[in-house]
């Protein structure tokens, strides 16, 4: 097989029994099972090397790469320089953004504007030589598109590897607040196992069974402020795999406000769901010291939740 590998993926321990084709789905976003199959059947995909076919299981550890001869490519967006960009911390090694609810952190298409990737690149070009991708430059990890606050972007090959290690490490501690229907308890511990669901690939699902492939999860409510019928709580994900706050809170019965895709009602007084990343405290990429870095939620929550209190 011809060409050099332009993306390459390591296959995590809950990924293990994975069918290769639904595995590309799952880590390519918008690729879709028809243009799996396709990247299959041309031979743009090497498993340590190796290709094989779609229906192959995958074991932990294996390098799942795609190369320069296959239909799928990567694409550098266009720096947006009108894109607003608010930075929390900056040094040399990387940045924190405060990225607003609505704003993708980086596009699907190459003609997709308004990205939080665009906007980095408008104001940090060195970027687009850092990271899994040129459409995710530098980014060190993602938000959802509803969801605001903390987003980290290193500036440099060796940044970029510090953090990922020292995230996939356990190392950070991220903190959310969020807006949920109901009283959680204070203190109190969601373990639930998590995996895509079958059945809807925007949405993520608790495992029960123990049996079953899933990815460990762990958050903890660290303060719960009752607002009405609702309330305004605190809680630590120090990974916070995809979507694992809303799904556990909404596992719990108390899906954020807004979270429509959760089980809660649409909100009058909200355009995306009640989550803001509100702060992170990480092992700094050059130095090793504990770094923290906060930011404050949105006027959005904040009225809405001065509304529920009133």
């Amino acid at each position: 097989m011809q060409g050099e590998a332009e993306h390459e993926f390591l296959v995590e321990p809950h990924e293990v029994g994975c069918r290769l084709d639904v595995f590309l789905v799952r880590r390519i976003p918008g690729l879709g099972r028809a243009g799996a199959r396709e990247l299959v059947a041309r031979r743009g995909v090497r498993v340590d090397g190796n290709a094989l076919p779609r229906g192959a299981r995958l074991r932990s550890g294996q390098r799942v790469e795609l190369v320069q001869d296959a239909p799928l490519r990567q694409f550098l967006p266009a720096p947006e320089p009108e894109l607003a960009l608010s930075v929390v911390h900056e040094d040399s090694d990387f940045v924190a953004v405060d990225k607003p609810a609505g704003m993708p952190c980086h596009p699907l298409r190459p003609d997709e504007a308004g990205t939080l990737v665009a906007a980095l690149l408008a104001r940090y070009p060195e970027v687009s030589e850092v990271g899994h991708g040129q459409r995710e430059a530098g980014l060190v990890h993602r938000l959802d598109i509803g969801t605001s606050g903390l987003v980290i972007c290193a500036r440099t090959p060796e940044a970029f590897d510090a953090l990922t290690k020292s995230l996939s490490a356990g190392q950070w501690d991220k903190r959310y607040q969020a807006l949920v229907h109901g009283h959680p308890t204070r203190g109190a511990r969601y373990a639930w196992r998590l995996a895509p669901d079958a059945d809807d690939a925007r949405r993520v699902r608790v495992v029960e069974d123990a049996l079953e492939r899933a990815w460990d999860a762990e958050t903890e409510l660290l303060d719960v402020t009752p607002a009405g019928t609702c309330a305004w709580i605190e809680v630590r994900a120090s990974r916070a795999r995809r979507h694992q706050v809303r799904v556990h809170l909404a596992h719990a019965g108390h899906p954020l406000l807004g979270d429509t895709l959760y089980g809660a009602e649409p909100d009058a007084e909200l355009n995306h769901h009640a989550l803001h990343a509100s702060a992170i405290t990480l092992p700094h990429p050059g130095t090793g010291a504990r770094v923290s870095i906060q930011a404050p939620p949105s006027a959005m929550l904040v009225a809405r939740l001065a509304n529920l209190r009133s």
